[in-house]
């Protein structure tokens, strides 16, 4: 038997961490943060890296069972490549009825790539979900609780 070892982290600087964090209309509902740094490849040469990063999405929702999901993509370099499309879909089927609420944190090094990908390759029109900060981006997902509006408005 050949058992050979498997090492899912792509074979560059690409590295992750993920956190929680409390949404603030909520006493009970957190979003996932995913943090990417790091390069990610260009064209076919990134689809080992957006699989690591759709990989390790999975898991993390998987494990915390979050409300929402951000993406912090401020230390990414991104600039282009068809397969992120899949990285940024890990939360479609989250909720029976609808989407995860989503936030993309971004910078100058992934901004551009990631709204011609949003707009001409997954056909988003709306793209307030791509923010500058952390704090702009929990605001967004946190808008869309619609359970505290719910309860709010009893």
């Amino acid at each position: 038997m050949d058992l050979r070892k498997l090492n899912i982290a792509p074979d560059n600087d690409l590295t992750h961490e993920a956190f929680m964090v409390r949404l603030p209309s909520s006493g009970d509902l957190d979003a996932l943060v995913m943090k990417f740094n790091g390069v990610c490849g260009h064209g076919s040469g990134g689809n080992g890296d957006a699989a690591y990063m759709t990989a390790v999405t999975v898991a993390a929702i998987s494990f915390a069972e979050p409300f929402a999901l951000i993406f912090d993509f401020s230390e990414l370099e991104y600039v282009w490549g068809d397969m992120m499309a899949n990285v940024l879909s890990v939360g479609e089927d989250r909720w029976e009825n609808h989407e995860m609420p989503m936030a993309i944190v971004v910078s100058d090094r992934c901004e551009p790539a990631l709204r011609s990908l949003l707009l001409k390759e997954m056909g988003i029109k709306d793209l307030s979900l791509i923010v500058r900060s952390l704090s702009e981006a929990l605001t967004y997902v946190d808008n869309k609780n619609t359970f505290a509006k719910r309860t709010n408005a009893v």
